[in-house]
């Protein structure tokens, strides 16, 4: 009987809560991943499972459409796992549902990562956390270090850019006690395990120091990063930098993230297609080496383009990328060729075919 609660148990966690915890993973991202382990273990329990209900319904539609599959076959296949686990014993599977399975999870966890990732970056990019407070995220030094505590957005930025937050921060020393003044742009800063501000990073840091005259001015401290601890701080001044926006080319970071995102799944993806395929072991083996060497070769003209300062003038200079696109193109071939995907005999008919139409 133990031995049934725990295989059910672990069923309920693979199937509903795995893919909710990945979701959440990839929504709490940045500044607000500490909210992924915060909270009470039934709201956090809850939320997963909501989230693994719906990942794993997205799933069964992919699965359904990719393998031709009709909505009683998955039923009557989940069915009878479900019945075995349920009475206590290990499921009788085929090597084809073993496969499914195998297909079912892995299509599962990518969604639940890619929606967690777009969610995240579809509510920060439209702003969406600061105008609807429920959407909004626990770390409010997050929106007060960019100027988005208020849910009212100021007409006179809304074609402004935001671009830095200037610190003006009065510390207090060990040495006589005397409040000491920095001033620099802010470059980071880090929470504690409560959400707390535990420190700032400042870079361009400046320190305001007494001359002999009585006089004041600052003074730029030598170095890259400037740390102050929070709990040194009497207090804080901000002043928010913002630019123009520009009418200009250029690849947004989230397009960028997006694409390094597909390509690390696509570089999954050819580690594990060649299994579902129908040819012999040691073909699957081969055909990695051609799929992987098809990814390298267009990452290659990607890279180029989505690392540039002008895109505009690498698109104008692409024949210089033609020859890796092709090569891209040639190894998929030989790829598809090893897995028999691609009938030769096939293509050749009806080339010969259309040739002889005219």
């Amino acid at each position: 009987m133990n031995f049934g609660i725990t295989i059910i148990t672990i069923f309920y966690i693979v199937i509903l809560i795995v893919p909710g915890i990945f979701f959440k993973r990839f929504y709490f991202q940045a500044k607000f991943a500490n909210e992924f382990g915060k909270g009470v273990f039934a709201d956090k329990a809850i939320t997963s499972i909501f989230w693994g209900l719906i990942i794993q319904i997205l799933s069964i539609f992919i699965v359904k459409f990719t393998f031709s599959l009709t909505f009683d076959e998955i039923y009557i296949r989940a069915n009878n796992i479900y019945q075995s686990i349920h009475e206590g014993y290990l499921p009788k599977v085929s090597y084809k549902q073993l496969k499914l399975i195998f297909a079912f999870f892995i299509f599962s966890i990518a969604i639940a990562c890619l929606c967690g990732y777009f969610l995240h970056k579809l509510i920060r990019y439209f702003r969406l956390d600061v105008t609807f407070s429920p959407l909004r995220f626990a770390n409010e030094w997050n929106y007060i270090f960019r100027n988005e505590a208020s849910q009212s957005i100021d007409s006179s930025l809304e074609k402004k850019k935001y671009h830095s937050t200037e610190l003006d921060i009065i510390v207090k020393e060990s040495k006589n006690d005397n409040p000491v003044f920095y001033s620099g742009i802010l470059k980071d800063y880090f929470l504690d395990e409560y959400g707390q501000l535990d420190k700032i990073i400042l870079k361009a840091a400046k320190k305001r120091v007494k001359k002999n005259q009585g006089t004041k001015e600052f003074v730029e401290i030598k170095g890259d990063t400037f740390i102050v601890p929070y709990c040194n701080i009497e207090n804080i001044n901000l002043r928010f930098n913002y630019t123009s926006r520009i009418n200009s080319f250029k690849i947004p970071s989230a397009i960028v993230n997006t694409v390094y995102l597909f390509a690390i799944l696509i570089l999954i993806f050819i580690f594990i297609f060649p299994w579902f395929t129908n040819v012999d072991f040691w073909r699957k083996i081969l055909s990695i080496l051609p799929l992987f060497l098809s990814w390298t070769s267009l990452m290659i003209v990607v890279m180029v383009y989505i690392g540039s300062s002008d895109p505009k003038k690498d698109i104008a200079k692409g024949r210089n990328h033609l020859l890796f696109f092709l090569l891209s193109i040639m190894f998929m071939i030989v790829a598809l060729l090893l897995l028999d995907l691609i009938n030769v005999s096939k293509i050749s008919k009806h080339v010969r075919e259309f040739i002889n139409m005219y």
